[in-house]
């Protein structure tokens, strides 16, 4: 009920409206950032310290582009039929990849069509109390072109992800779950001090990981 009155009531530009628009506005509004401890609060040093620290992130270029062979990749695994990876796109699969996109989704920005690949970034605090920019996790938003083409795609090698990527990685693979590897942690620490055995625990640094795509 409470989404039913906010969409009737936010129609009527009332003072609901504006406060619930402000309300949003001052969330998601970042008053100042820290650099190299220097504080920054113009708008325009912040979006240059943002902008800076993005073109770091993503804007590497390569003068070449990767080849993957699937017949080496999976040579000593299941076998696949590739043919059915690289076939043209049906139309019930197109129509059921439009279909899991939600109701509320939109093309593009209004400011934005000629551009299907661009995408809009939010910022997404990663914890309370964000200081720099590497305490934000950059979210892109992409138009629903592309999202159709990114899930064809995903069904598509959803068949085949299980045989491409080792076991041992148990998270963004449909049939796999993250907490079995958490489990298995867990089992594994319980089971060093139970036996009082020596041990060290490696924390990796996820930032290369997560916050670059190079």
């Amino acid at each position: 009920m409470s989404k039913v009155s906010v969409a009737q009531r936010g129609d009527e530009n009332t003072k609901f409206f504006h406060v619930l628009a402000n309300g949003r506005r001052n969330r998601n509004f970042i008053p100042n950032v820290s650099l190299n401890g220097s504080i920054r609060s113009d708008p325009k040093e912040i979006g240059k310290v943002f902008a800076d620290k993005f073109q770091q992130l993503f804007g590497k270029k390569r003068d070449f582009r990767v080849k993957v062979d699937f017949q080496k990749l999976l040579a000593n695994k299941t076998p696949v039929d590739l043919s059915q990876l690289d076939r043209p796109f049906s139309f019930e699969e197109v129509k059921s990849a439009v279909f899991e996109l939600g109701r509320d989704k939109m093309p593009g920005l209004d400011a934005n069509l000629e551009r299907i690949n661009w995408a809009s970034i939010a910022l997404i605090p990663k914890a309370g109390g964000p200081e720099g920019p590497e305490d934000y996790y950059p979210i892109s938003l992409i138009k629903s072109t592309v999202k159709i083409i990114s899930k064809l795609l995903a069904i598509r090698l959803s068949k085949v992800m299980c045989l491409l990527v080792d076991s041992v990685q148990s998270v963004f693979i449909k049939g796999r779950c993250i907490l079995d590897n958490i489990a298995m942690a867990e089992e594994l620490i319980f089971s060093i001090h139970k036996h009082r055995l020596p041990g060290h625990i490696l924390k990796v640094d996820f930032a290369k990981a997560f916050d670059t795509v190079d």
